[in-house]
């Protein structure tokens, strides 16, 4: 604005005003006319992200307006994505829990290194021996490990009599039932399957190598395999995911 004339655009503009002497005075304006500047930004970050010394937390968009390079405002739009995990892990008899839902799962062996566990990677986890233990949480752009959990894996003793028989069973874990391998297939065999809380769920008689059927949930079972004529006893633990 010069004596009371607006101008907006960059130019060469003339005023004559009259000056203090009572004569005409020419005024010629070189205008360089400088306009704000906006800009868009989309991040996604892990836990916080933070833009010219401004700390975000939460999922959304925001402004800021700063000082440009050429001395005018600048507008910045933030579109926003904070990613974060829950790293808690919870213990249910003998379960592993991660509390995050809907994220990729590795778990670790605390007593080696963290060395990862082949073959779980799922949101649960039920170790065969005692330990400690503990779970790579992958999320979007996150990754946390959780704090180690001891597990004390029991076995509940059905019997006194262990490893008689020289029994097998796979796949351990399973997706359904399993395959028992019998070492004499021309006994007779009672095979009893339990929960790890003890709980009977299925009991058959069988000759062969033959499958066994678990339960329905998913978890930890105990199969008991009674050699029908001798009375030795055999107990294996397998897993159903």
């Amino acid at each position: 604005k010069l004596n009371s004339q607006t101008y907006t655009s960059t130019g060469v503009y003339t005023q004559t005003v009259t000056g203090s002497n009572g004569c005409d005075s020419v005024i010629t304006l070189n205008l360089t006319v400088k306009n704000p500047t906006t800009s868009s930004l989309t991040a996604t970050s892990c836990g916080s992200y933070k833009l010219n010394s401004q700390t975000y937390t939460s999922t959304g968009v925001y402004t800021q307006t700063v000082t440009g390079s050429n001395g005018c405002d600048s507008v910045i739009t933030l579109n926003l994505t904070i990613d974060t995990i829950n790293d808690k892990v919870t213990l249910a008899g003998e379960t592993l829990t991660a509390t995050q839902n809907g994220a990729s799962y590795k778990w670790l062996d605390c007593n080696n290194s963290n060395a990862v566990i082949s073959g779980e990677i799922t949101q649960s986890f039920m170790p065969t021996a005692d330990g400690d233990y503990a779970v790579e949480i992958t999320k979007g752009s996150c990754k946390v490990v959780s704090a180690c959990e001891f597990v004390d894996v029991n076995i509940t003793s059905f019997t006194s009599s262990f490893d008689a028989l020289n029994t097998s069973l796979y796949p351990n874990p399973t997706s359904g039932s399993v395959k028992l391998v019998l070492k004499d297939s021309n006994q007779s065999y009672v095979v009893n399957v339990f929960t790890q809380t003890g709980e009977l769920v299925n009991t058959s008689e069988i000759s062969s190598n033959e499958e066994v059927i678990l339960g329905v949930a998913a978890g930890m079972y105990v199969v008991e395999v009674i050699n029908a004529k001798t009375g030795d006893v055999e107990v294996l633990k397998v897993m159903k995911q």
